[in-house]
């Protein structure tokens, strides 16, 4: 199988059936780049939510490279999958990547400002650590950086 017929397997308007053999195949994907919001043919941001379940099944060593992007899906939550990855990484644990990956989307939001974004990764924050941002959006935390 391909991953296009993945991609068409995965598509939410297909049956139960159709989906769940799209999940099976998804199991022997090392790549993970392919379930972050993939573009695909006229598929579109159909096959969003059930590649944001996929990804929200895989440990944090698994997902470490995709951070960045993965938050980047939080900037609506409107998004086909995105409550799913505001869930799956609400339970990340917290460490330097983690917070560096955070700081960056909250150097783009200041360029871009863009407020939805910033209340969307403020409320994850908050809820997964309880740490609070500043006016500016930095993160007050009590990691030291060296």
């Amino acid at each position: 199988m391909t991953i296009e017929e993945m991609y068409d397997l995965l598509d939410e308007n297909n049956s139960e059936e159709k989906q769940k053999k799209g999940f099976e195949y998804a199991r022997s994907i090392k790549d993970l780049e392919v379930f972050v919001q993939p573009c695909f043919g006229n598929r579109g941001k159909m096959i969003w939510k059930n590649c944001a379940l996929i990804l929200s099944k895989k440990s944090d060593e698994e997902l470490e490279p995709y951070l960045i992007e993965l938050m980047e899906w939080l900037q609506d939550l409107n998004w086909p999958g995105a409550i799913i990855m505001m869930n799956r990484l609400r339970k990340y644990e917290k460490n330097n990547i983690f917070m560096m990956s955070l700081s960056y989307c909250m150097n783009c939001i200041e360029k871009t400002n863009d407020e939805i974004w910033e209340e969307n990764l403020k409320d994850m924050v908050n809820n997964i650590f309880h740490y609070e941002l500043d006016e500016k959006g930095s993160l007050i935390s009590p990691i030291t950086y060296n």
